[in-house]
């Protein structure tokens, strides 16, 4: 079970993010899925979009977490589905992130 951000200052957010995928695999195939949905169609979108549609339209809830889609890991998810769709990556902006040192995306 992972822990909570507030608990567990010493783990970073993206240790926290990494804990929570591994747990929440349906929820990362939901937001990847519905990505790929909107890439398809060739216009920028964003990446809250995209884990709102999770939201709505998933009955599951992330394991560990008392949210369905926490916001915390929605720049990491994005993250994560531009690394693996490099021909769609252009079409989702991202800032950079303050701890910034491997998504480099």
């Amino acid at each position: 079970m992972i822990q909570q951000t507030n608990l567990f200052p010493q783990m970073t957010l993206e240790e926290l993010y990494y804990e929570w995928r591994k747990e929440n695999s349906g929820v990362v195939k939901s937001f990847f899925r519905y990505a790929d949905y909107a890439a398809r169609h060739g216009k920028k979108f964003g990446a809250k979009l995209i884990a709102e549609r999770v939201r709505w339209q998933c009955t599951m809830k992330s394991k560990g977490d008392e949210y369905k889609m926490n916001n915390n890991w929605t720049s990491f998810l994005i993250r994560d589905w531009k690394k693996s769709r490099p021909q769609w990556a252009h079409l989702v902006e991202t800032r950079k992130l303050k701890m910034e040192k491997e998504y480099h995306v």
